[in-house]
């Protein structure tokens, strides 16, 4: 809280992640919308999910986006792009044609994520 309020002192714009576990106790979200918006931060609202299991889609959170509206790919540390999260499709960059990388990994993206079975959310980068 130390930090919220030094960061608002200072001016930065806000934004506060809630990853929201399924044993939350009733009122926490409201709770912390409220605060958000009484001190003028961005509240993004996160569903806790597991690569391994198949992907819900929660219309109530903001982040991971349904698969319907996704747009992302993400690149991996290790030079591969992922084109879902839920897929255990990676390709590997050319990085002497990142165009042609790129390209192939949005050909590859599903239009709906299932499960990932090679790595966890803390490997990818989430």
């Amino acid at each position: 809280l130390d930090g919220i309020a030094a960061a608002r002192k200072a001016g930065f714009p806000l934004k506060i992640n809630t990853v929201v576990m399924e044993d939350a106790p009733a009122g926490t979200v409201e709770s912390i919308r409220e605060y958000c918006e009484r001190i003028g931060a961005r509240h993004q609202l996160i569903r806790r999910y597991d690569l391994t299991a198949r992907k819900r889609d929660e219309v109530e959170y903001d982040r991971p986006p349904r698969c319907d509206q996704c747009n992302r790919l993400r690149l991996l540390a290790n030079g591969r792009l992922k084109p879902c999260l839920h897929s255990d499709v990676e390709i590997p960059v050319d990085f002497s044609d990142i165009e042609k990388s790129l390209r192939a990994c949005v050909q590859a993206k599903p239009a709906r994520g299932l499960v990932c079975t090679t790595l966890t959310v803390g490997q990818i980068g989430g």
